[in-house]
């Protein structure tokens, strides 16, 4: 039966986050962060902890609240990651290849790792390299570079140890297994009726280590909460129906561990905040969308997810390893700060009247068909601030056009329709 049932709603949410491909707008983004019918914003909170700003904050707390509940229920149910990586689990089984525990103090050093390291490095690191947020971002934006991490992550839970990545490894995956470990819902022993068959050890695809010490009876009658992803596998194959799922049916002694491990990430967290703000900045290295704070805070909230790509109408957002640019000779922006809008970090942000900033066209006058001659107002037809920003000096034949710098904004719709090649105007954005 669960079986079942988990196998219809994985595929219902790859079919949500596949939804955009066909048109349709009622879920965005990633599972870094989405935005579900418009309205409820959603993160993850290993997310949330690298950026550490509140509005991310806020869209984790529903998916907290649903670990505490049910446990970890987004690896089990929800996670796209975790589906393809049990086709690699089930041909892992038909070798016959040996499962290994591994230490759980790998996931924890990594996940501790990357959130300090991503201090340092002043951008939310695991948002970088993120198998399931690549996975994602393959799935909705086409293949990069970046995606060859899959093949790696999947060579690793062939070779190395069962479900490697989820089990062991995935920084998010130790959050949520943290959590899990403060939350209500357990896989529960009936030590009486279990006859010790082992089916359930080997149905668990997180591996036998995750029930074998509830099974031989050296710990409490529990499934490891850590690492149970509550997919309800032992019990579908439990024959004397010994295994349930149970609210709270013993306390977990690894709680205050997990209070302990969670307040400290809160703690490296808060200090993120400050330690960003003192950093020198970085160079610009490419056109990002309205609203972009200065590069280094950019890299800092930008976690990735891939929403402003998603609802710009002239598709002029295109995405680095998930970062988000806009290349003018390709398309421009019309300014519509749907993206900004939609930013769930504030990477992209505008106050109320804030004038939006993204650079400053510049003409080559000696390329430039009008001030050679030939008749030509295709940038200035386009220009969304005409007049303003862009000028046409009549006192020249044909006229001519001219930049303000101080009314440009960096759109780039002129340089996408002018009609030289290379284009005559470009935008010139911040160093």
């Amino acid at each position: 039966m669960w079986h079942r049932l988990r196998r219809l709603v994985q595929l219902i949410a790859a079919a949500l986050l596949l939804s955009p491909l066909a048109g349709f707008t009622f879920f965005l983004g990633t599972y870094s962060a989405s935005l579900l019918f418009g309205r409820l914003h959603l993160a993850d909170p290993y997310a949330a902890l690298q950026v550490g700003v509140l509005p991310l904050a806020v869209a984790a707390l529903p998916v907290v609240l649903l670990n505490l509940l049910l446990g970890r229920v987004f690896c089990g149910w929800i996670c796209p990651l975790g589906l393809l990586l049990e086709g690699v689990d089930a041909l892992r089984r038909t070798l016959r290849l040996k499962d290994r525990r591994v230490p759980d103090w790998l996931g924890w050093a990594l996940a501790g790792g990357l959130l300090a390291g991503g201090l340092l490095a002043g951008q939310p690191l695991f948002e970088r390299f993120s198998p399931q947020g690549n996975l994602a971002r393959l799935l909705l934006f086409g293949l990069a570079w970046e995606a060859l991490i899959l093949p790696v992550v999947a060579l690793a839970d062939l070779l190395v140890a069962r479900r490697f990545w989820c089990r062991t490894l995935c920084p998010a995956g130790v959050t949520f297994g943290l959590l899990s470990r403060l939350g209500a819902l357990r896989v529960a022993l009936d030590a009486e009726h279990c006859g010790r068959c082992g089916h359930c050890l080997t149905a668990c695809p997180q591996s036998k280590f995750v029930l074998q010490d509830a099974v031989s009876g050296k710990g409490v009658p529990i499934a490891d909460p850590s690492a149970c992803i509550a997919c309800g596998e032992c019990i579908d194959v439990c024959p004397s129906d010994a295994l349930a799922f149970r609210f709270d049916p013993s306390p977990d002694p690894g709680r205050r561990q997990a209070l302990v491990m969670l307040g400290a990430a809160a703690l490296v967290t808060a200090f993120g905040r400050s330690a960003r703000a003192a950093m020198t900045q970085r160079p610009r290295p490419a056109l990002r969308p309205p609203g972009a704070q200065t590069e280094t805070l950019f890299q800092a909230l930008c976690i990735r997810c891939g929403k402003c790509a998603q609802v710009c109408p002239r598709k002029a957002i295109r995405l680095d390893n998930g970062s988000p640019y806009i290349e003018p000779r390709r398309e421009g922006c019309d300014l519509c700060n749907k993206c900004v809008d939609i930013c769930p970090s504030g990477a992209l942000s505008l106050r109320p009247g804030e004038k939006i900033h993204m650079g400053v066209a510049e003409i080559d006058h000696s390329r430039c068909l009008p001030s050679n001659g030939v008749l030509c107002r295709s940038c200035f037809v386009v220009c969304p601030l005409q007049g303003k920003a862009l000028k046409l000096d009549e006192s020249r034949s044909p006229w001519t056009p001219m930049v303000d710098p101080r009314e440009c904004v960096g759109c780039g719709l002129c340089e996408h329709v002018c009609p030289v090649d290379p284009a005559a105007i470009i935008v010139r954005f911040d160093p």
